[in-house]
């Protein structure tokens, strides 16, 4: 055999052997931009209408073509988390990477069908947010980490929601809410003196059930959305 096709055959079976164990090299995945957990309300407060609203809600904001096209350039982890008492935090839909529209497509659908974890807990959000401290260790490599809280109710158990979320904060996490006001607006101050906190941290009022479609949207465009200038 000449030198010449000894080489040619060296690259041939080199090539074969990256191509059947798996160690092809290609071009790495853009870093993910952002890590989500959207955190549902469950507790006693929440009917199942309620609850319907909330799921259905979220569904139809992922499948926004506008945010499923934004999910899938930012590469988002999403992960849905259900919570209600002290020990009641659920990881619902575990993290995902929203690297295609397939993949939001799915999402959605998973969440719009999710079944209620519990119906029947007190308001416990500082263990939420206790609870959700340790989920963005599975999710290192995504510069920004946000935590989403949606609930129509004040703290009535478990550990200070001050104190939780101060620890978020110092991690880099940025707390956003949807407070589901029915009347008044009693939950949506204590969501911001209380809930949010870290870079643009914000909360969207929901003013009842049947206003949570839009509200879901609109926190959604702002934290996936930047404005043009």
């Amino acid at each position: 055999m000449r030198s010449g096709e000894g080489a040619e055959l060296s690259r041939g079976l080199s090539l074969y052997i990256l191509i059947a164990t798996g160690i092809w090299a290609v071009a790495p995945l853009r870093a993910c931009e952002l890590a989500l957990v959207l955190a549902v309300d469950v507790s006693a407060s929440i009917t199942s209408d309620e609850y319907l609203y909330q799921m259905q809600g979220l569904a139809e904001a992922l499948e926004d073509p506008v945010i499923a096209n934004a999910l899938v350039k930012e590469q988002t982890a999403l992960t849905v988390v259900q919570w209600s008492g002290v020990s009641d935090q659920d990881i619902s839909v575990p993290w995902q990477r929203m690297l295609s529209p397939e993949h939001v497509a799915e999402f959605a659908r998973t969440t719009h069908a999710l079944p209620r974890k519990w119906s029947g807990g007190y308001t416990a959000i500082g263990s939420m947010l206790k609870f959700a401290d340790r989920l963005y260790l599975a999710v290192p490599d995504c510069r920004r980490l946000v935590l989403d809280v949606s609930g129509d109710g004040i703290i009535n158990a478990g550990v200070s929601t001050r104190a939780a979320r101060n620890r978020l904060i110092a991690k880099g996490v940025t707390i956003n809410g949807i407070a589901i006001d029915r009347r008044g607006d009693a939950v949506i101050q204590y969501f911001r003196a209380d809930i949010i906190g870290g870079a643009d941290a914000f909360v969207i009022p929901a003013r009842g059930y049947a206003d949570y479609v839009r509200a879901i949207r609109e926190k959604l465009f702002r934290e996936l959305i930047k404005p043009s200038s």
